[in-house]
Protein backbone atom coordinates (compact mmCIF):
# COMPACT_ATOMS: atom_id res chain seq x y z
CA UNK A 1 0.00 0.00 0.00
CA UNK A 2 2.62 2.36 1.00
CA UNK A 3 4.47 1.85 -2.50
CA UNK A 4 1.58 3.46 -4.28
CA UNK A 5 2.84 6.77 -2.60
CA UNK A 6 6.77 6.05 -2.17
CA UNK A 7 9.84 4.49 -3.82
CA UNK A 8 11.73 3.86 -1.63
CA UNK A 9 14.82 4.73 -3.80
CA UNK A 10 17.68 7.26 -2.59
CA UNK A 11 19.22 8.84 -5.60
CA UNK A 12 23.06 10.04 -3.85
CA UNK A 13 23.64 13.21 -5.78
CA UNK A 14 20.55 14.52 -5.59
CA UNK A 15 20.36 14.03 -1.69
CA UNK A 16 23.57 15.72 -1.85
CA UNK A 17 21.93 18.75 -3.42
CA UNK A 18 18.69 18.28 -1.31
CA UNK A 19 20.99 18.66 2.34
CA UNK A 20 22.81 21.60 0.92
CA UNK A 21 19.50 23.54 0.22
CA UNK A 22 17.82 22.52 3.79
CA UNK A 23 20.97 23.97 5.27
CA UNK A 24 21.25 26.78 3.20
CA UNK A 25 17.60 27.72 3.72
CA UNK A 26 17.87 26.97 7.49
CA UNK A 27 19.83 29.67 7.39
CA UNK A 28 18.03 32.24 5.16
CA UNK A 29 14.58 31.59 7.23
CA UNK A 30 16.36 32.10 10.28
CA UNK A 31 17.26 35.15 9.41
CA UNK A 32 14.02 36.68 7.47
CA UNK A 33 12.25 35.03 10.44
CA UNK A 34 14.01 37.65 12.67
CA UNK A 35 14.03 40.09 9.68
CA UNK A 36 10.09 39.94 10.64
CA UNK A 37 10.62 40.94 14.20
CA UNK A 38 12.74 43.98 13.20
CA UNK A 39 10.26 45.16 10.89
CA UNK A 40 7.81 45.92 13.47
CA UNK A 41 10.56 47.29 15.89
CA UNK A 42 11.28 49.34 13.25
CA UNK A 43 8.31 50.78 12.42
CA UNK A 44 8.29 51.92 16.35
CA UNK A 45 11.56 53.63 15.96
CA UNK A 46 13.40 51.07 18.19
CA UNK A 47 16.89 50.43 18.02
CA UNK A 48 18.19 47.05 16.98
CA UNK A 49 20.57 44.68 16.93
CA UNK A 50 20.23 41.17 14.19
CA UNK A 51 21.74 38.17 16.06
CA UNK A 52 22.59 34.73 14.07
CA UNK A 53 19.39 33.49 15.59
CA UNK A 54 17.41 36.29 17.46
CA UNK A 55 17.07 39.80 17.81
CA UNK A 56 16.85 42.13 20.81
CA UNK A 57 15.26 46.06 20.86
CA UNK A 58 15.84 48.80 23.14
CA UNK A 59 15.30 52.88 23.49
CA UNK A 60 12.71 54.12 21.20
CA UNK A 61 11.30 57.47 21.92
CA UNK A 62 8.54 56.46 23.22
CA UNK A 63 10.28 53.74 25.82
CA UNK A 64 12.38 56.71 26.65
CA UNK A 65 10.28 58.63 27.64
CA UNK A 66 8.08 56.18 29.59
CA UNK A 67 11.74 55.50 31.31
CA UNK A 68 12.08 58.97 31.95
CA UNK A 69 8.36 59.67 33.75
CA UNK A 70 9.10 56.85 35.40
CA UNK A 71 12.68 57.83 37.00
CA UNK A 72 10.95 61.03 38.01
CA UNK A 73 8.14 59.72 39.56
CA UNK A 74 9.31 56.49 40.77
CA UNK A 75 7.94 57.14 44.96
CA UNK A 76 4.31 57.63 43.96
CA UNK A 77 4.64 54.43 41.52
CA UNK A 78 6.01 52.13 43.82
CA UNK A 79 3.41 53.61 46.15
CA UNK A 80 0.76 53.21 44.03
CA UNK A 81 -0.37 56.76 44.72
CA UNK A 82 -1.47 59.15 41.96
CA UNK A 83 1.03 61.62 39.66
CA UNK A 84 0.52 64.32 37.82
CA UNK A 85 1.91 62.74 34.71
CA UNK A 86 0.32 59.31 35.68
CA UNK A 87 -2.31 59.37 32.23
CA UNK A 88 0.97 59.90 30.17
CA UNK A 89 2.47 57.01 31.63
CA UNK A 90 -0.24 54.25 31.83
CA UNK A 91 -0.52 55.47 27.83
CA UNK A 92 3.06 54.55 27.59
CA UNK A 93 2.74 51.41 29.43
CA UNK A 94 -0.20 50.28 26.64
CA UNK A 95 2.29 51.90 23.66
CA UNK A 96 4.63 49.21 25.14
CA UNK A 97 3.24 46.61 25.38
CA UNK A 98 1.15 46.97 22.37
CA UNK A 99 4.64 47.00 20.39
CA UNK A 100 6.11 44.41 22.26
CA UNK A 101 2.80 42.55 20.56
CA UNK A 102 3.37 42.84 17.04
CA UNK A 103 7.54 42.11 17.16
CA UNK A 104 7.15 39.20 19.13
CA UNK A 105 4.04 38.94 16.13
CA UNK A 106 5.97 39.63 13.13
CA UNK A 107 8.70 36.86 13.10
CA UNK A 108 5.87 33.69 12.75
CA UNK A 109 4.02 36.22 10.35
CA UNK A 110 7.18 36.50 8.38
CA UNK A 111 7.94 32.91 8.31
CA UNK A 112 4.36 32.09 7.33
CA UNK A 113 3.41 35.02 4.72
CA UNK A 114 6.84 33.88 3.23
CA UNK A 115 5.94 30.29 3.43
CA UNK A 116 2.77 30.37 1.73
CA UNK A 117 3.66 32.61 -1.16
CA UNK A 118 6.09 30.05 -1.67
CA UNK A 119 3.28 27.16 -1.27
CA UNK A 120 1.09 29.16 -4.03
CA UNK A 121 3.72 29.60 -6.35
CA UNK A 122 4.65 25.84 -6.32
CA UNK A 123 1.23 24.76 -6.31
CA UNK A 124 0.32 26.61 -9.33
CA UNK A 125 3.33 24.88 -11.20
CA UNK A 126 2.29 21.29 -10.23
CA UNK A 127 1.30 20.60 -13.91
CA UNK A 128 4.43 21.51 -15.43
CA UNK A 129 6.12 19.76 -12.54
CA UNK A 130 4.36 16.34 -13.44
CA UNK A 131 4.69 16.97 -17.49
CA UNK A 132 8.71 18.21 -17.08
CA UNK A 133 9.84 17.32 -13.49
CA UNK A 134 11.77 19.50 -11.04
CA UNK A 135 12.83 22.40 -11.98
CA UNK A 136 15.58 24.71 -9.91
CA UNK A 137 12.91 27.11 -9.01
CA UNK A 138 10.52 24.17 -8.55
CA UNK A 139 12.70 22.95 -5.57
CA UNK A 140 13.31 26.40 -4.46
CA UNK A 141 9.88 27.16 -3.98
CA UNK A 142 9.53 23.78 -2.24
CA UNK A 143 12.07 25.31 0.33
CA UNK A 144 10.19 28.14 0.79
CA UNK A 145 7.38 26.73 1.28
CA UNK A 146 8.59 24.84 4.23
CA UNK A 147 9.36 27.83 6.18
CA UNK A 148 6.20 27.14 7.64
CA UNK A 149 7.95 23.76 9.20
CA UNK A 150 9.05 26.04 11.90
CA UNK A 151 5.64 26.29 13.24
CA UNK A 152 5.95 22.16 13.38
CA UNK A 153 9.63 22.45 14.90
CA UNK A 154 8.33 24.73 17.39
CA UNK A 155 6.33 21.93 19.57
CA UNK A 156 8.51 18.84 18.56
CA UNK A 157 11.79 20.75 20.17
CA UNK A 158 9.49 22.04 23.24
CA UNK A 159 8.10 18.19 23.92
CA UNK A 160 12.09 17.30 23.54
CA UNK A 161 13.18 19.74 26.26
CA UNK A 162 10.24 19.16 28.33
CA UNK A 163 10.80 15.40 28.78
CA UNK A 164 14.46 16.28 29.26
CA UNK A 165 13.41 18.01 32.18
CA UNK A 166 10.73 15.14 33.28
CA UNK A 167 7.92 16.66 32.06
CA UNK A 168 5.31 16.39 28.67
CA UNK A 169 4.85 19.72 27.42
CA UNK A 170 5.04 20.53 23.61
CA UNK A 171 4.05 23.90 23.93
CA UNK A 172 6.45 25.33 26.53
CA UNK A 173 9.70 26.81 26.47
CA UNK A 174 9.99 30.53 24.99
CA UNK A 175 8.81 30.49 21.51
CA UNK A 176 7.13 33.53 20.09
CA UNK A 177 3.89 31.55 19.89
CA UNK A 178 3.62 30.60 23.33
CA UNK A 179 4.28 34.36 24.32
CA UNK A 180 1.69 35.60 22.12
CA UNK A 181 -0.99 33.68 23.61
CA UNK A 182 0.35 34.54 26.89
CA UNK A 183 0.02 38.20 26.03
CA UNK A 184 -3.68 37.39 24.89
CA UNK A 185 -4.49 35.25 27.63
CA UNK A 186 -5.17 32.43 26.39
CA UNK A 187 -4.12 28.62 26.65
CA UNK A 188 -0.22 28.28 26.04
CA UNK A 189 -0.71 25.90 23.00
CA UNK A 190 -3.58 27.82 21.58
CA UNK A 191 -1.56 29.34 18.75
CA UNK A 192 0.82 26.74 17.89
CA UNK A 193 -1.03 23.70 17.92
CA UNK A 194 -3.27 25.22 15.20
CA UNK A 195 -0.19 26.32 12.96
CA UNK A 196 1.67 22.91 13.74
CA UNK A 197 -1.11 21.12 11.99
CA UNK A 198 -1.21 23.64 9.08
CA UNK A 199 2.23 22.97 8.76
CA UNK A 200 1.86 19.26 8.71
CA UNK A 201 -0.62 19.69 6.27
CA UNK A 202 1.12 21.83 3.85
CA UNK A 203 4.70 19.59 4.21
CA UNK A 204 2.63 16.30 3.89
CA UNK A 205 1.16 18.18 0.36
CA UNK A 206 4.29 19.16 -0.99
CA UNK A 207 5.83 16.08 -0.40
CA UNK A 208 3.19 13.94 -1.03
CA UNK A 209 1.18 15.59 -3.93
CA UNK A 210 3.22 17.60 -5.41
CA UNK A 211 6.71 16.23 -5.61
CA UNK A 212 7.10 13.28 -7.80
CA UNK A 213 7.11 10.05 -6.72
CA UNK A 214 10.40 8.85 -7.82
CA UNK A 215 12.29 11.59 -5.44
CA UNK A 216 10.27 11.52 -2.34
CA UNK A 217 12.14 9.33 -0.31
CA UNK A 218 15.28 11.02 -0.88
CA UNK A 219 13.98 14.55 -0.06
CA UNK A 220 12.50 13.47 3.38
CA UNK A 221 15.98 11.67 4.11
CA UNK A 222 17.86 14.52 3.11
CA UNK A 223 15.81 16.99 4.52
CA UNK A 224 15.14 15.42 8.04
CA UNK A 225 19.26 15.32 7.90
CA UNK A 226 19.63 18.54 6.05
CA UNK A 227 17.51 20.00 8.85
CA UNK A 228 19.18 19.04 11.91
CA UNK A 229 21.93 19.40 10.20
CA UNK A 230 21.58 23.24 9.27
CA UNK A 231 20.05 23.73 12.89
CA UNK A 232 23.58 22.62 14.25
CA UNK A 233 25.83 24.49 11.84
CA UNK A 234 23.96 27.74 12.49
CA UNK A 235 22.72 28.13 15.54
CA UNK A 236 25.22 26.25 17.40
CA UNK A 237 28.26 26.81 15.65
CA UNK A 238 28.86 28.98 12.36
CA UNK A 239 26.09 31.67 13.49
CA UNK A 240 27.16 32.49 16.73
CA UNK A 241 30.87 32.99 15.45
CA UNK A 242 29.72 35.10 12.44
CA UNK A 243 27.11 37.39 14.12
CA UNK A 244 27.49 37.09 17.38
Amino acid sequence: MIKKYISFICYPKLALWILIGFIGFTVVGTLTHEMGHIAFAKAYGYEIHLGYGYMTYNDSPFSIEFNAITDRNLEAIESKIEFPEKERWDTLIEKLKFSSFLITLGGPLESMISGTIGFVLLYRRRKSIQEYGMKILDWTLVFISLFWLRELANPITGLIRSISRGSFNPFGGDSDELRLAIDLGWWEGSISLPLALIATGIALYVIFKILPMSVRFTFMISGLVGGVLGYMIWLMWIGPILMP
